[in-house]
Protein backbone atom coordinates (compact mmCIF):
# COMPACT_ATOMS: atom_id res chain seq x y z
CA UNK A 1 0.00 0.00 0.00
CA UNK A 2 1.29 3.47 -0.71
CA UNK A 3 1.03 6.39 0.73
CA UNK A 4 1.71 9.99 0.38
CA UNK A 5 4.87 11.42 1.19
CA UNK A 6 4.10 14.50 3.40
CA UNK A 7 1.18 13.53 5.37
CA UNK A 8 1.39 9.37 5.12
CA UNK A 9 -2.24 9.06 4.58
CA UNK A 10 -3.18 6.01 1.88
CA UNK A 11 -3.36 6.82 -1.81
CA UNK A 12 -6.69 6.26 -4.00
CA UNK A 13 -6.37 6.07 -7.40
CA UNK A 14 -3.77 7.33 -10.06
CA UNK A 15 -2.20 9.39 -7.03
CA UNK A 16 1.63 8.22 -7.36
CA UNK A 17 3.22 10.15 -4.73
CA UNK A 18 0.83 12.67 -2.82
CA UNK A 19 -2.67 12.53 -1.68
CA UNK A 20 -3.68 16.18 -2.76
CA UNK A 21 -1.96 19.21 -4.66
CA UNK A 22 -1.66 20.69 -0.96
CA UNK A 23 0.45 18.09 0.00
CA UNK A 24 2.50 18.04 -2.95
CA UNK A 25 3.17 21.82 -2.49
CA UNK A 26 3.96 21.34 1.52
CA UNK A 27 6.58 18.60 1.06
CA UNK A 28 8.46 20.53 -1.65
CA UNK A 29 8.77 23.46 0.22
CA UNK A 30 9.93 21.17 3.27
CA UNK A 31 12.67 19.38 1.27
CA UNK A 32 13.79 22.60 -0.56
CA UNK A 33 13.56 24.93 1.53
CA UNK A 34 16.77 27.10 1.13
CA UNK A 35 16.19 26.48 -2.86
CA UNK A 36 12.82 27.71 -2.04
CA UNK A 37 14.21 30.82 0.07
CA UNK A 38 16.78 32.23 -2.48
CA UNK A 39 14.46 31.96 -5.09
CA UNK A 40 11.54 33.24 -3.70
CA UNK A 41 11.00 36.08 -5.40
CA UNK A 42 11.43 34.36 -8.54
CA UNK A 43 8.36 32.09 -7.91
CA UNK A 44 6.08 35.00 -6.87
CA UNK A 45 7.23 36.68 -10.19
CA UNK A 46 6.44 33.51 -12.19
CA UNK A 47 3.35 33.21 -10.15
CA UNK A 48 2.01 36.30 -11.39
CA UNK A 49 2.93 36.31 -14.77
CA UNK A 50 1.07 32.74 -14.60
CA UNK A 51 -1.51 34.30 -13.07
CA UNK A 52 -2.18 37.42 -15.38
CA UNK A 53 -2.40 34.94 -18.34
CA UNK A 54 -4.55 32.69 -17.16
CA UNK A 55 -7.15 35.70 -15.99
CA UNK A 56 -6.99 36.52 -19.83
CA UNK A 57 -7.83 32.99 -21.09
CA UNK A 58 -10.69 32.28 -18.44
CA UNK A 59 -12.70 35.84 -17.86
CA UNK A 60 -15.77 34.30 -17.07
CA UNK A 61 -13.75 32.00 -14.35
CA UNK A 62 -12.22 35.29 -13.05
CA UNK A 63 -15.21 36.92 -12.52
CA UNK A 64 -16.91 33.96 -10.49
CA UNK A 65 -13.48 34.00 -8.60
CA UNK A 66 -13.31 37.58 -7.58
CA UNK A 67 -17.07 37.88 -7.13
CA UNK A 68 -17.11 34.84 -4.76
CA UNK A 69 -14.06 36.40 -3.00
CA UNK A 70 -15.68 39.69 -2.17
CA UNK A 71 -18.90 37.83 -1.19
CA UNK A 72 -16.74 36.15 1.24
CA UNK A 73 -14.42 39.76 2.33
CA UNK A 74 -16.78 42.02 1.79
CA UNK A 75 -14.84 44.44 4.83
CA UNK A 76 -11.67 44.30 2.62
CA UNK A 77 -14.06 44.98 -0.58
CA UNK A 78 -15.03 48.03 1.15
CA UNK A 79 -11.77 49.57 1.98
CA UNK A 80 -10.46 49.23 -1.60
CA UNK A 81 -13.39 51.78 -2.50
CA UNK A 82 -13.36 54.06 -0.20
CA UNK A 83 -9.52 53.79 -0.83
CA UNK A 84 -10.36 53.79 -4.54
CA UNK A 85 -12.44 57.27 -4.00
CA UNK A 86 -9.29 58.89 -2.11
CA UNK A 87 -7.19 57.88 -4.77
CA UNK A 88 -9.32 60.06 -7.45
CA UNK A 89 -9.50 63.36 -5.12
CA UNK A 90 -6.06 63.06 -4.57
CA UNK A 91 -4.91 62.69 -8.76
CA UNK A 92 -7.14 65.65 -9.21
CA UNK A 93 -5.54 67.84 -6.53
CA UNK A 94 -1.71 66.50 -7.98
CA UNK A 95 -2.85 67.26 -11.59
CA UNK A 96 -4.16 70.98 -10.64
CA UNK A 97 -0.83 71.25 -8.51
CA UNK A 98 1.51 70.50 -11.29
CA UNK A 99 -0.30 71.64 -14.23
CA UNK A 100 -3.02 70.70 -16.26
CA UNK A 101 -0.77 69.46 -18.82
CA UNK A 102 1.49 66.97 -20.20
CA UNK A 103 5.04 67.43 -19.25
CA UNK A 104 6.23 66.20 -22.48
CA UNK A 105 3.63 67.27 -25.17
CA UNK A 106 2.03 69.84 -23.56
CA UNK A 107 -1.56 68.05 -24.38
CA UNK A 108 -4.25 68.25 -22.38
CA UNK A 109 -6.29 65.11 -22.61
CA UNK A 110 -6.20 61.99 -21.35
CA UNK A 111 -3.62 62.95 -18.55
CA UNK A 112 -1.94 60.43 -15.91
CA UNK A 113 0.75 60.87 -13.04
CA UNK A 114 3.41 58.83 -13.68
CA UNK A 115 5.81 57.88 -10.83
CA UNK A 116 9.43 59.10 -11.49
CA UNK A 117 10.43 56.83 -7.91
CA UNK A 118 8.30 54.50 -5.37
CA UNK A 119 7.61 54.68 -2.72
CA UNK A 120 6.55 58.38 -3.58
CA UNK A 121 7.88 60.24 -0.82
CA UNK A 122 7.46 64.04 -1.84
CA UNK A 123 5.38 65.79 -4.93
CA UNK A 124 8.75 66.23 -7.02
CA UNK A 125 8.69 62.26 -7.08
CA UNK A 126 5.69 63.10 -9.77
CA UNK A 127 4.94 64.17 -13.47
CA UNK A 128 2.29 64.54 -15.37
CA UNK A 129 2.12 62.73 -18.38
CA UNK A 130 -0.71 62.36 -21.33
CA UNK A 131 -1.85 58.76 -21.82
CA UNK A 132 0.51 58.36 -25.19
CA UNK A 133 3.86 59.71 -23.56
CA UNK A 134 2.97 57.50 -20.26
CA UNK A 135 2.71 54.58 -22.24
CA UNK A 136 5.83 55.32 -24.30
CA UNK A 137 7.58 56.09 -21.19
CA UNK A 138 6.96 52.54 -19.97
CA UNK A 139 7.82 50.74 -23.22
CA UNK A 140 11.37 53.41 -22.71
CA UNK A 141 11.22 55.50 -26.09
CA UNK A 142 12.05 58.39 -24.30
CA UNK A 143 13.68 59.00 -20.87
CA UNK A 144 12.49 61.50 -18.33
Amino acid sequence: MKTCLNCGNKLIGKQKKYCSHNCACNYWTKTNYSYYQKNKEKMREYMRKYYKIWRRKNPDKFRETLRRYRQKHPEKFAIYQKNKKDKSNLRIDIINILGNKCMKCNSTDNLEIHHLTYPVTKINDLIILCKKCHIDTHNKKFNI
